[in-house]
């Protein structure tokens, strides 16, 4: 595991538990040359702006340095998806105990919205 990607997951308490593969097969679509800020395993809804069409995929997102990138698998199905930052034009969350936190990530192209664990420090950090 990158030293990153370890350093992520112990600053904001993301529990591996059973979906370390998920973690390993994201961390091989990284480059080199970017951090890992955020990485965790979650849940992930992407709806395609011009289409409305909307898939909830369970898997791995990370935030680094450059993009953010999610990657699932789901049987024979695998998809990766990819923003660079400059790409993005807002970020919105909201969250409470109970549901925990989401951050939706808006682009031209898409809106992703994935879970993180409810503490207002993460959600401000991956904000």
């Amino acid at each position: 595991m990158r030293q990153d990607t370890d350093a992520a997951l112990k600053q904001f308490d993301v529990s591996t538990f059973g979906r370390g593969g998920i973690i390993n097969t994201l961390e091989e679509r990284l480059t080199p040359d970017e951090t890992v800020i955020y990485i965790a395993p979650t849940n992930v809804t992407v709806t395609t702006t011009a289409t409305r069409k909307t898939e909830k995929l369970p898997g791995a997102i990370a935030l680094t340095s450059r993009r953010i990138i999610f990657t699932y698998k789901v049987l024979l199905d695998h998809k990766t998806i990819s923003v660079d930052l400059a790409q993005v034009q807002s970020v919105n969350s909201r969250g409470n105990a109970m549901t925990g936190g989401h951050v939706e990530v808006l682009t031209m192209v898409n809106t992703i919205e994935f879970l993180v664990k409810y503490k207002k420090e993460t959600i401000a950090a991956i904000q």
